[in-house]
């Protein structure tokens, strides 16, 4: 929640809550300079930083100095970005093998990353509508968060991909996650171009499900398309516990 504009200047406040965010389609080509990224996460005072998986132990590295600062890495991610159109016709955000998966998160667990933003199969989820059944999805949830709390305990968040789900989807999407104790519901992965991100409309969606059903220590985390001071305000008003964010300087 944020505090009275008498502490910090709002800017301040915001980063706080923002997890730093890239992740390049893959294989990435090019050149990207992550010490001055990390290093942007330090001046701004951020959560975390959020990268794909070959780059957790050198992010590690020049965070250790600062361990207030969470290395997250992404699940069974897209390596490229989907058309909304195509994706609602039939959803791939997600559907990777489970087997494949959790190799990702025994590796990233073994690499040092201390949260996991994991991406769950859409398409699965909708059929589940469809049949009023979702025992496969469960299934799933209780597979990645067995393997995240193996050895060690990593908190999971949990890509729902909202662009994808209809509004009356919301609710129990939210609970599924919930009962399956992931330690907060994300949005979006920014990867279906075409879709609004993360709305006040859908954090507020959620967050109502989770407090009805007594599950209030469950966190949101808004992300895909936030660009604005005044729009990551609102989110975070509305229910929004971390934001991600790859313009996180777009706040200052």
């Amino acid at each position: 929640m944020l505090t009275p504009a008498t502490s910090l200047p709002l800017y301040q406040q915001l980063t706080r809550f923002v997890d730093h965010t890239w992740l390049p389609e893959w294989p990435f080509v090019g050149v990207f300079d992550l010490d001055a990224f990390c290093q942007q996460a330090i001046d701004f005072n951020c959560a975390g930083v959020c990268v794909r998986l070959p780059y957790i132990a050198q992010a590690k590295t020049l965070l250790a100095s600062h361990n207030t600062i969470e290395v997250a890495t992404v699940i069974g991610f897209p390596p490229s970005k989907v058309a909304l159109e195509a994706e609602t016709l039939q959803p791939t955000i997600g559907n990777a093998p489970l087997a494949n998966k959790l190799a990702e998160i025994a590796e990233a667990k073994a690499l040092g990353a201390t949260e996991l933003d994991i991406v769950w199969n859409v398409a699965q989820f909708l059929t589940g509508i469809q049949t009023n059944n979702t025992a496969e999805t469960q299934a799933e949830l209780k597979a990645l968060m067995a393997a995240a709390n193996a050895g060690t305990h990593s908190p999971v968040k949990l890509i729902i991909e909202t662009d994808l789900l209809p509004p009356e989807a919301l609710p129990l999407a939210a609970q599924l996650c919930a009962q399956a104790g992931v330690t907060m519901v994300k949005t979006c992965s920014g990867y279906v171009t075409g879709g609004q991100g993360a709305t006040v409309p859908i954090i507020q969606a959620i967050r109502t499900r989770l407090d009805d059903m007594g599950a209030q220590q469950v966190g949101i985390k808004a992300s895909g398309g936030i660009k604005t001071p005044q729009q990551a305000a609102d989110l975070i008003t509305a229910g929004a516990t971390r934001l991600g964010m790859s313009q996180t300087q777009a706040l200052g």
